[in-house]
């Protein structure tokens, strides 16, 4: 199972959600094994990433608005956390960053649309 983050948004005309053009494949982790393993780091919940680590539990993340400004801070936190997040979690620095890196370009383009992001 992969955690996916995928940009969105509502078009009023239709009442619909309508998917934005996104990369698929750019998984923002591997394995349902690995999701627990990176989310639920200690590390996150000190770095003060509490909607990340939702992720650990199995649960979506599903952002707009104020939300999206969140995750995206949260994200970008890791990002700045690199080497700390590594040495607690052993992941190489480049799996992080694929991860991180696939969700900040959903989050970013959820906000230049005015969308939303969910990240399951």
């Amino acid at each position: 199972m992969s955690t996916l983050a995928l940009p969105s948004v509502f078009d009023k005309v239709s009442g619909k959600r309508v998917y934005l053009p996104f990369e698929f494949g750019k998984d923002v982790n591997d394995f349902e094994t690995h999701d627990r393993n990176l989310w639920a780091a200690p590390v996150l919940r000190t770095l003060g990433l509490t909607q990340l680590a939702t992720l650990a539990d199995g649960r979506a993340i599903w952002a707009e608005g104020d939300d999206l400004d969140r995750l995206k801070a949260e994200a970008e936190r890791l990002v700045g956390a690199l080497d700390e997040v590594v040495q607690e979690t052993g992941y190489e620095p480049v799996y992080v960053n694929a991860r991180v890196g696939a969700m900040l370009d959903a989050v970013r383009q959820a906000i230049a649309q005015g969308g939303e992001v969910i990240i399951w």
